[in-house]
């Protein structure tokens, strides 16, 4: 396919329409004909109160879980014990672990480092992260990829089940892009606009360089039209 645009790889974008192909086959496929399905960081989405405690944190968590159908799943959210930060960055990495899950079948456990609740973008779209974690457990191995795959897998099915726009912008706000790289978000995220109706949602949203980036996204998924009509078809 030398003709298609180079702002993805074809193996990955591939990957990416497998991975909805797959999405919508498990869940209500009306989903994704829903502008509405698109989350933004707005009261609309989110209930939780405002603070930079635990309690704001569960609050958002809470949001989040209801956001994914995950209401009715028992896990468990801690916050990381912090050291002061004028020693922290002497223990490497672990003091700047965002977030972790801990799978167990009968008390999963969910981390987060409070200090990233100061970039709330970045704060949700950590625990979106750390739940598809444990909303794929289940079936990590079953996905296109397989297992190798499931950390990249994790960070997609955000995405695709809403949260492309909290995790272009929270990895921008963090200053890392984490598993997946900002292109192919972008570009798993122009797929889901496209199918759910919400591009002006997108347009409104992004500022500077993510909704430059999205513009890219938008023309080269233009290149993909076979593949995004045989997702199309599904709905």
């Amino acid at each position: 396919m030398f003709w298609k645009s180079e702002f993805i790889s074809e193996d990955l974008a591939l990957w990416v329409f497998d991975n909805y192909a797959w999405a919508i086959d498990h869940h209500n496929p009306r989903y994704w004909l829903n502008p509405d399905s698109l989350v933004r960081p707005t009261k609309q989405y989110f209930k939780a109160k405002g603070g930079g405690d635990h309690a704001s944190a569960l609050g958002v968590f809470n949001d989040i879980k209801r956001l994914l159908g995950m209401s009715k799943k028992r896990i468990a959210l801690e916050p990381i014990p912090q050291l002061p930060e004028n020693i922290g960055h002497e223990y490497g990495q672990t003091s700047m672990i965002a977030g972790q899950y801990f799978p167990d079948e009968f008390n999963p456990l969910i981390t987060y480092n409070p200090r990233i609740m100061r970039q709330p973008i970045n704060f949700i779209a950590t625990l979106a992260h750390e739940l598809m974690h444990a909303k794929l457990d289940p079936v990590a191995d079953q996905l296109p990829g397989g297992w190798d795959a499931h950390e990249l897998a994790t960070d997609l099915h955000c995405i695709i089940h809403g949260f492309g726009l909290i995790q272009l912008q929270g990895a921008a706000d963090a200053g890392w892009a984490g598993y997946m790289t900002q292109p192919t978000r972008a570009f798993a995220t122009a797929i889901f606009a496209k199918l759910t109706g919400s591009e002006a949602h997108i347009a409104a949203a992004l500022t500077g360089r993510e909704a430059k980036l999205m513009k890219k996204a938008f023309k080269a998924l233009k290149d993909w039209d076979e593949e995004f009509c045989a997702l199309r078809a599904k709905l």
